[in-house]
């Protein structure tokens, strides 16, 4: 365990915010109910724009947003890769969801 010391972690820089980093506060609020990150401490969304997503027929499905959530680690904060998506209703985007997790991870300071 000697090389799990604070000084033996490679951190990387804190994710930048996007402007869509206002949704933030909802986002965490739903990370926190999921059992991956239910210890969230914090979300960080660092798009500036929605990518929408659109069926095999042109039809969109839902517009999603990537961000970080930061846990706290035993000897470091981690950020964890995941993704927030609202679903197209017909005639508008519903409610914030949590729609994917995973796809990367680091340490930050």
């Amino acid at each position: 365990m000697a090389n799990n010391k604070p000084e033996n972690v490679d951190y990387h820089p804190m994710p930048t915010p996007g402007k869509l980093n206002t949704l933030a506060p909802k986002a965490l609020e739903l990370a926190r109910r999921s059992s991956s990150y239910a210890d969230a401490i914090d979300v960080i969304i660092d798009a500036d724009d929605w990518t929408v997503e659109r069926n095999s027929a042109g039809i969109i499905q839902r517009r999603k947003v990537g961000a970080w959530v930061i846990k706290q680690m035993k000897n470091c904060k981690r950020a964890f890769r995941c993704q927030f998506a609202e679903p197209w209703q017909g005639s508008g985007y519903g409610e914030l969801i949590l729609y994917g997790v995973g796809g990367g991870q680091f340490n930050v300071k």
